[in-house]
């Protein structure tokens, strides 16, 4: 494949202007090569630059999306939330994943990584969509014995099945929390995590609650707690990391630990101001997620980055706080120093998840600098390239019907609000 003529392309360490890109066999083979494949994309009028990387969502929330507002962490989760969650089933959570996988595909998103139920059937939805994903099952047990013998057979099957459809799509091991997971079921995840070489990642300190709750209970705080279990002990990703302390961001530095940044869903919610400043500084690994569609309402992660800059901005009221280099790491080359698996970089070598944004779109131009205009300005995704191969071309899905997508994930939402109870 060659991408000729491109305006701008953006590489982790400065833009270019005017490159061609050659793609060969999944992989970037150069930036200002030339190639006669028969597949050209002419770029003249686009930047081009490496796919997102959304290191935290729940992709079937998006038959959630709007269901509950103005509510708080706990009543949203306990009063609407779960309720609703009791009655999924594994066709809902396909269809809802697909409407989330077409909604990132469309917003610039490649790969996502995603905690949640029915993880059998995201994972079909993702390989039938052609996006890249790292999936686990959520487990909680809440202290019930047998519901922490039933997750983590759950899990086991993801971890031993998923990775079986493509390359592309990965498992991972996912415990909810500390406030809702038993030590032996953390104890547990770390087992299976070590025993696969992969990652572990769960919600960690996002809200004031949670860590009084554990403070109150085990006599710790959370990343103590999970550093005395052992968890920090291999690859971790903690999602929120909202009320982390100086000695918390230390412990999970050391560790090479990474923490995921959802300002969206954390002002939404009111769960706080997560000090991603302090926790860069520190030279602890932060990427960023948006959540799931529930609590966003939306996975389009510009408009993350954006609100990674303003947020920080107006809380440290400094405006050289999070410059847009600084923000950029956090779905590029940090969510690649995550996952250790050659994404999220547009460079020799690495995987060919692209996209190209049209310049023409009014909020682009003009164009004094092209990382600005992303980041604050809001992308309009022309074409998405993921593992080499086009799923998005001029706007269109390539590899599945967009409208049947919204219609069945439609008709899902519906129903979810009044069909009975389905157990996984």
């Amino acid at each position: 494949m060659l991408i000729k003529n491109a305006r701008f392309v953006l590489t982790p360490e400065k833009t270019l202007e005017n490159k061609n890109i050659v793609v060969k066999d999944s992989r970037i083979e150069s930036i200002g090569g030339c190639d006669k494949s028969e597949e050209v994309i002419d770029a003249s009028n686009h930047i081009v630059l490496p796919g997102l990387v959304n290191m935290h969502t729940h992709a079937s929330m998006n038959l959630l999306r709007g269901v509950s507002d103005d509510k708080k962490l706990q009543k949203w989760l306990q009063e609407d939330i779960w309720p609703l969650e009791e009655k999924l089933d594994g066709e809902k959570c396909y269809w809802g994943a697909m409407h989330a996988f077409t909604e990132m595909i469309k917003t610039g998103t490649t790969c996502f990584s995603d905690m949640y139920f029915f993880m059998d059937k995201v994972a079909e939805a993702a390989e039938d969509i052609g996006i890249r994903g790292y999936l686990g099952h959520g487990m909680l047990d809440l202290g019930e014995e047998q519901r922490r013998k039933k997750d983590l057979k759950k899990s086991r099957k993801i971890v031993k099945d998923i990775g079986k459809l493509s390359d592309r799509i990965n498992p991972m091991v996912t415990p909810h929390s500390c406030e809702t997971c038993s030590d032996e079921l953390l104890l547990k995840a770390r087992e299976m995590a070590d025993r696969n070489d992969i990652p572990l990642h769960m919600h960690l300190c996002e809200t004031h609650d949670e860590v009084e709750k554990l403070i109150k209970e085990r006599g710790r705080r959370p990343v103590e707690h999970i550093k005395q279990l052992g968890l920090l002990d291999g690859k971790f990703i903690g999602a929120h990391g909202v009320h982390l302390t100086v000695e918390d961001i230390k412990t999970l530095s050391k560790k090479e630990a990474s923490i995921v940044h959802n300002p969206c869903s954390n002002m939404k919610l009111t769960s706080g101001v997560a000090p991603v400043p302090d926790m860069m500084q520190k030279g602890l690994n932060v990427c960023l997620g948006t959540d799931g569609a529930a609590s966003n309402n939306n996975l389009d992660m510009f408009e993350e980055m954006k609100f990674v800059g303003l947020l920080h901005k107006l809380n440290a009221s400094d405006p050289t706080t999070m410059p847009i280099e600084d923000i950029s790491k956090l779905p590029w080359t940090n969510a690649d120093m995550a996952l250790d698996r050659k994404i999220g970089r547009l460079e020799q070598g690495y995987t060919a998840d692209l996209i190209l944004v049209d310049l023409d779109y009014i909020k682009m131009n003009p164009v004094h600098s092209p990382l600005s205009n992303l980041i604050y300005s809001g992308a309009e995704v022309d074409t998405t390239i993921i593992d080499g191969e086009i799923v998005m071309r001029n706007g269109e899905l390539t590899m599945v019907d967009e409208n049947k997508i919204k219609r069945k994930a439609g008709e899902f939402a519906e129903e979810l609000v009044s069909c009975p109870h389905s157990e996984d």
